[in-house]
């Protein structure tokens, strides 16, 4: 589906995991002609044909995803073998913005690439985890030492 609104059409600082993975999946799907799809439009009710390319295939069929079932099913599958209770993929927005949090990553830059509001994320999505919190002295050290080393590189 489109963007609710022009302000949901955001960039976003990926992480370099994120980067790395992505960059993994290029020779899979890069190649591929982009393919009309439907695209449900910002009243939920009318939808545009667009020409399409995704990212992440069906391995079995060469075909892209539909749905969510398949993220869901995967996502319970890896939860039984952790011996964890059933809870809907959703829940990874939520400890990802309570991760960031509890690492001292500002607000401000979090709730930016979640699209949402500094207020919905302190209310709604994230939660400081105090007991897995980093010593925040060692990372102002590490902060400061890695800044000082760049600006030597400069001079």
């Amino acid at each position: 589906k489109i963007p609710k609104t022009a302000g949901s059409i955001r960039e976003i600082d990926l992480q370099e995991e994120a980067i790395f993975w992505l960059k993994k999946q290029l020779p899979y799907t890069s190649m591929l002609k982009p393919e009309p799809h439907e695209v449900r439009q910002k009243n939920h009710r009318t939808f545009k044909t667009e020409s399409l390319r995704f990212v992440f295939n069906n391995t079995a069929t060469n075909r892209p995803w539909s749905g969510d079932g398949v993220y869901r099913e995967a996502f319970a599958i890896m939860l039984r073998k952790a011996g964890l209770r059933y809870r809907g993929p959703n829940q990874l927005r939520h400890t990802f913005a309570s991760r960031l949090l509890t690492l001292y990553i500002p607000p401000e830059w979090i709730a930016p690439i979640m699209g949402t509001s500094i207020e919905m994320l302190r209310n709604h999505y994230a939660t400081f985890i105090p007991e897995d919190r980093p010593n925040i002295g060692r990372l102002i050290s590490n902060m400061l030492r890695t800044q000082e080393q760049e600006l030597q590189k400069i001079a």
